[in-house]
């Protein structure tokens, strides 16, 4: 794909999200409707259906020949398609369900990610609300070094904060072996835990904006990182597995499709020059 192609696709989705999406976001909260409660804990509302609905018609539209994965429709079928086809829209229609259920919560966000041949070329976060102190539009694609914010160069904060070590994990269990190691490296640490009102994505896209965060989460759906990660490296940081390997390109053979979800072995998000000590210290007797 050209640049003028991938450039125009990026101006599009802006525009989609910041009037399209950003209506169904602003009707549906006003009258919020639970369609699904999860048996993993997770739920989905009416806002994560129309999204999901309306991405799925307009994507193939904007993009003939591509193929849409996201959460609220994904199956074997799609999953196998997806496999064959050279495009792939990879799309969370609110990441942090849980949070956009609750009024006083921003933590919240929508992603939209084209993949070419498995390597992300184009990504999108939207957070609508002040969750990073005002809302953001974070967008990169292959063509650019950086980030954009509601189509303009993002311009970052200046010099790096303490880093903070955030483990993202389930509600029932702690730290394990990995996560234990990294911990040690850090002064400032926190588990949040999933299903108590946190986005995996808006936490990523903070990484990739402030620079100031470690990052680990397990087992969780590509659609809840792809995006987020594309955006760090963009950025001059790195998202990578336990050995080190970065996750670009996406490898098929270590993604687990079970039960219409597609996860993610463990990731770890960090500044890149930070990434080395932290390899060093898993590997580490």
């Amino acid at each position: 794909m050209d640049k003028e192609v991938l450039d125009n696709l990026e101006n599009t989705i802006i525009n989609i999200l910041q009037t399209k999406i950003k209506d169904i976001i602003v009707k549906t909260r006003k009258n919020m409707v639970v369609v699904e409660e999860k048996d993993d804990g997770d739920s989905a509302t009416i806002a994560d259906v129309k999204i999901g609905e309306f991405f799925d018609n307009k994507l193939p539209e904007i993009l003939p020949g591509s193929s849409v994965i996201q959460e609220e429709s994904f199956n074997e079928d799609i999953y196998k398609s997806s496999l064959k086809t050279k495009y792939v829209w990879v799309v969370d229609p609110i990441d942090g369900t849980t949070a956009f259920r609750d009024s006083n919560n921003t933590e919240w966000c929508v992603g939209v990610c084209l993949l070419e041949d498995l390597s992300p070329i184009l990504s999108l976060v939207y957070i609508p609300e002040k969750w990073l102190t005002a809302p953001h539009l974070i967008s990169a694609n292959k063509f650019r070094d950086g980030l954009c914010d509601f189509g303009k160069k993002f311009k970052p904060t200046n010099g790096l904060k303490k880093y903070k070590y955030v483990s993202h994990i389930h509600s029932d269990t702690e730290r394990n072996e990995t996560e234990k190691k990294i911990a040690s490296l850090f002064d400032d640490n926190e588990i949040i835990r999933v299903y108590t009102g946190h986005s995996t994505l808006a936490q990523l896209t903070d990484i990739a904006i402030n620079k100031n965060k470690i990052f680990t989460r397990r087992g969780a759906n590509i659609w809840d990182i792809i995006q987020g990660a594309y955006l760090i490296q963009k950025n001059g940081g790195a998202v990578f597995y336990e050995n080190g390997e970065n996750v670009f390109p996406l490898n098929p053979q270590i993604l687990q499709f079970k039960d219409n979800h597609l996860i993610m072995p463990f990731t770890i998000s960090c500044n890149l020059d930070i990434k080395d000590k932290i390899v060093q210290a898993i590997n580490k007797k």
